[in-house]
């Protein structure tokens, strides 16, 4: 009996640490996914405070341009993790996504498209993963 317990306390402990803000990937995947669907609110809460204020910039340049090419297009955005390199308190994620806003030029209208990503994540309060940094790369 006491070893059922011990078996069902030890499972119970491990399933609960195991949340999903402590997956860099599941962090870095639900960040892009957001911000790229221009779900900035959501995007800031998985982001460092340097980042949110970097995420705020960009919000405040998207036009209604911009806007009416993410609501026409057909297909939802796809985020995937391509690489993950893990450090003590920090990692470097490169991303694929698909059928993603890309305003990435003040002054021109965003397009739907495919593009890469590489972000930096960081071990945060209670070792939760905060993204940091993100830049697009070819």
């Amino acid at each position: 009996m006491s070893r059922n317990l011990l078996f069902f306390l030890l499972a119970f402990v491990f399933a609960t640490s195991c949340s999903r803000d402590s997956d860099p990937e599941q962090i870095a995947e639900r960040f892009l996914a957001s911000y790229l669907d221009c779900d900035f609110s959501r995007a800031t809460k998985l982001a460092t405070e340097e980042m949110k204020d970097a995420v705020s910039w960009c919000a405040s340049n998207l036009t209604q341009a911009d806007l009416d090419v993410l609501n026409a297009r057909e297909m939802p955005v796809e985020v995937e993790v391509d690489d993950l390199e893990s450090f003590a308190d920090s990692c470097v994620v490169t991303l694929k996504a698909s059928n993603a806003l890309l305003a990435d030029s003040i002054g021109s209208t965003a397009r739907v498209g495919d593009a890469r990503f590489r972000m930096i994540l960081r071990k945060g309060k209670g070792s939760n993963w905060k993204v940091a940094t993100l830049v697009p790369i070819s």
